[in-house]
């Protein structure tokens, strides 16, 4: 596995149905994400670009009580399965008890993914600030 501390990563997007409620502390769930990711990927938190998204259009089957909760976590490649497996199940759990009271009231899907940037087509401005490794 490679040992390194990425300057420009990691990129965080939590996605959930508008309607969702009652939401957790933001602020305190991506610090929390950012400490699993450092801990376990090496991540440099300085440089996370964390963000929220409200889906307004969720249809499903229909039914007003289904809601979803998805956090997408891309990473500079390089990391293993099994590290990315464990920012996966470590980010569920933490998903999964932040959103226990929304749970209760919804039929609730959480989901988490965690994938790979391309060094070779990952762009970034000012120029130089991709580390070469």
């Amino acid at each position: 596995m490679t040992h390194y501390r990425d300057s420009l990563m990691p990129h965080i997007v939590f996605e959930y149905t508008a309607d969702l409620a009652p939401l957790p502390d933001m602020d305190e769930m991506f610090r929390s994400v950012h400490e699993i990711l450092d801990e376990v990927a090496h991540a440099q938190v300085a440089n996370s670009k964390s963000r929220t998204l409200p889906v307004h259009s969720y249809v499903g089957d229909g039914d007003s009580l289904n809601a979803f909760a998805h956090l997408d976590i891309r990473l500079m490649e390089g990391r293993s399965v099994e590290v990315k497996e464990q920012i996966s199940n470590r980010c569920l759990k933490l998903l999964t008890e932040s959103l226990k009271d929304a749970s209760a009231r919804r039929n609730l899907q959480i989901t988490v993914s965690v994938s790979d940037l391309e060094r070779a087509t990952y762009a970034k401005h000012p120029p130089g600030t991709i580390p070469e490794f």
